[in-house]
């Protein structure tokens, strides 16, 4: 029946096509619901149609309302593509089409991961449909995957529901070859106390239900509310900066001296017998550590209901101390209490956050009973994964200078987001807290400077010069992956060949080997080649006389990928790596040693910006083309991989074979 109805609508839709009065100028839909070829601009127009239909892959039901569009890698007319709404049947048409042999036929809806024609599994190989002038393209099948879905309810002591507390899922992610518990989506709770986390790809997530303590001085003034309490931000930065010092979010007193803010989480419940009580974060179902927690597998059309919290009071306790060192002002720098074992996560996390007090002391209202590391940093990294740009506010009172925001090359499905503190930028802290029942008072904090690197870059052999018109960035990343490190770097301009990295951390950190249109080919320190091992930063002072030295041969690698029959493996995803298993970690967020490509429709595939040095190259399944982040991968696509020399200059030719590439 699906058939005869789509066939039908299609025929109408070509019937108008065709029945279009002599001489009358075609009408091509366009986004935005604008229309071309009536404005007496040159429009590209024909007598195609394409036709089909947008379901749903698990149920083969329609999807009305999918957004449905056209892509054409051959069309050079500078003019968009059509787009159109599916029907409350699922059937779309394009009409009017100029002849073109690789139209790509895509469709969206919310909830569901983009489909394509011709794709048969998420994130698989889209088709290709050839149209000839006055050709019908009858039937042409978009399926969409649904994506998993995690809701529930969160309720207080008395079973009442709790409106606009934090919700968030949380999943491991390979950063730099190593595992990390990174955020994801985010929601708050509605007036039932009911939330709900849409667009999950398939996974093993974790869910815990938010609670930071934020302090703020009484005297601290009010602002303009930013958002509604338990709103969260959304865009791009939206800061307190905007405040001037002031705090816009509704605030409770609980001494004469400090106020508690309340943003995304629960409003703290009367004292107890006196005792101050607070409503501790949790991870499902209701244990304080993700170590303990439940992991809950989403898969494809997955709808994890009942994934409830119930909010309980604990007894708080009062931290309070001072910070010692550094060489500025102290005022309002921002000290974060983390929980044990999530100190590299970001924002809302937190057991509770406190402002420096001009004279050096600090005080923590309300910490729940725990073991905690007290973090002062200069800059605040957030890494995170999933759609939307839905996020958890910056802490009431902590003031950013900037931000900055980007994607991973070393973890593609994650994005960070990095944030450089107002005040405090140029010292940082970590030391271990215990809270029990009692107060903490008289904590010590020791603020320590932030080390520079500085140097210079020498140039090889007849590699060209900078010129006065270049610029480009010198960055240092954390070797580990590790975000509460940050990433430091120095901009190189006006043809300079010096450098100085301010702002740096303790540790061990990578090079980004890629300089504008130079390559590292070699750094330098105190006599020892860091190339592949890093700038170890750990003691705590300045680094200098770093010699780095770089070159513009550029290395490229191409070749053709086929199958077992020698047939083009179209489609497939190539990859490089380093035949060194030692840097299959530890390579920070920018490698130039591994490298991915996705062959063409002649199998044919190039891999450019790689640096000199031995490498395994092979050919899988497109599906698995962020699997280098894992270094069970990598060590189970060994025996199939076909092992390459490259020197500075290279542009050498190898052909692959697809394998199948099993990690267990």
């Amino acid at each position: 029946m699906r058939g005869i109805v789509t066939v039908s609508f299609a025929a109408v839709a070509v019937l108008a096509l065709v029945a279009r009065p002599a001489g009358q100028t075609p009408v091509v839909a366009r986004p935005g619901g604008t229309t071309a070829g009536s404005s007496g601009q040159s429009a590209a127009s024909g007598t195609g149609a394409i036709t089909g239909v947008v379901t749903d892959a698990t149920t083969g039901q329609p999807v009305p309302g999918a957004v449905v569009y056209l892509l054409s890698t051959s069309r050079r007319d500078g003019l968009p593509m059509p787009r159109m709404v599916a029907d409350p049947r699922g059937r779309f048409v394009f009409r009017d089409l100029p002849a073109a042999d690789d139209y790509q036929v895509g469709a969206s809806h919310f909830g569901y991961e983009r489909g394509a024609y011709g794709r048969t599994e998420p994130g698989g190989p889209a088709g290709q449909v050839a149209l000839a002038d006055g050709q019908w393209v009858r039937d042409v099948s978009i399926r969409l995957w649904k994506l998993g879905v995690i809701s529930g309810r969160v309720v207080d002591e008395r079973n009442e529901p709790v409106v606009g507390v934090a919700v968030r899922v949380f999943a491991t992610r390979s950063i730099a070859g190593r595992p990390y518990l990174v955020g994801g989506s985010v929601d708050s709770t509605d007036d039932r106390g009911v939330y709900r986390i849409a667009n999950l790809q398939p996974g093993r997530y974790q869910v815990a239900l938010l609670s930071v303590q934020s302090t703020i001085l009484a005297s601290t003034p009010e602002g303009a509310p930013l958002r509604p309490i338990g709103g969260l931000a959304s865009g791009g930065y939206s800061g307190n900066a905007r405040l001037g010092g002031a705090v816009g979010d509704a605030s409770v007193n609980l001494d004469d001296r400090h106020r508690l803010a309340i943003t995304n989480f629960g409003t703290p419940p009367p004292p107890g017998d006196g005792t101050p009580r607070a409503y501790p974060a949790q991870f499902y179902p209701g244990v304080r550590t993700h170590e303990a927690a439940e992991t809950l597998v989403v898969e494809l059309g997955t709808d994890r209901t009942g994934v409830d919290f119930q909010m309980r009071p604990v007894p708080a306790a009062r931290v309070s101390g001072r910070v010692e060192g550094g060489s500025g002002e102290v005022a309002n720098i921002m000290l974060r209490l983390m929980p044990e074992g999530l100190e590299r996560l970001d924002f809302g996390v937190e057991a509770a956050t406190t402002l420096v007090e001009p004279d050096g002391s600090f005080t923590f209202l309300n910490v729940p009973a725990g073991a905690y590391t007290l973090v002062m940093q200069p800059a605040i990294m957030a890494f995170s994964f999933g759609p939307g740009s839905i996020r958890l506010p910056e802490p009431a009172g902590l003031v950013t200078s900037g931000i900055s925001v980007g994607s991973l090359r070393a973890a593609p499905d994650v994005g960070y987001l990095r944030s450089t503190v107002e005040h405090g930028g140029d010292v940082w802290a970590r030391q271990p807290v215990s809270v029990g029942s009692s107060d903490v008072t008289g904590l010590v904090v020791r603020l320590q400077p932030t080390v520079k690197v500085s140097g210079r870059i020498a140039f090889d052999g007849d590699t060209a010069r900078p010129t006065e018109r270049d610029a480009f960035r010198l960055a240092i990343e954390p070797a580990d992956g590790d975000p509460a490190l940050g990433t430091s770097s120095a901009f190189i301009r006006n043809g300079e060949t010096t450098f100085t990295i301010e702002g740096v951390l303790p540790g061990r950190y990578a090079l980004n080997r890629q300089l504008g249109r130079w390559y590292i080919m070699s750094a330098v320190w105190n006599g020892r080649d860091i190339t592949a091992s890093g700038l170890d930063t750990s003691t705590g002072g300045d680094v200098t006389d770093v010699v780095i030295t770089v070159t513009d041969k550029a290395i490229e690698l191409g070749g053709v990928a086929r199958d077992r029959q020698g047939q083009p493996a179209a489609a497939s995803a190539v990859i490089a790596f380093p035949v060194d298993r030692a840097r299959w970690t530890s390579y920070g967020w920018s490698p130039n040693d591994f490298r991915t490509a996705t062959a063409g429709a002649t199998g044919s595939f190039r891999l450019p910006y790689l640096v000199a040095g031995e490498y395994y190259v092979v050919a899988v399944d497109a599906a698995q083309a962020d699997a280098w982040t894992d270094p069970r991968f990598l060590e189970a696509a060994v025996p199939h991989a076909t092992r390459v020399t490259l020197d500075w200059g290279d542009h050498k030719t190898q052909d692959v074979v697809l394998a199948e590439v099993v990690v267990r």
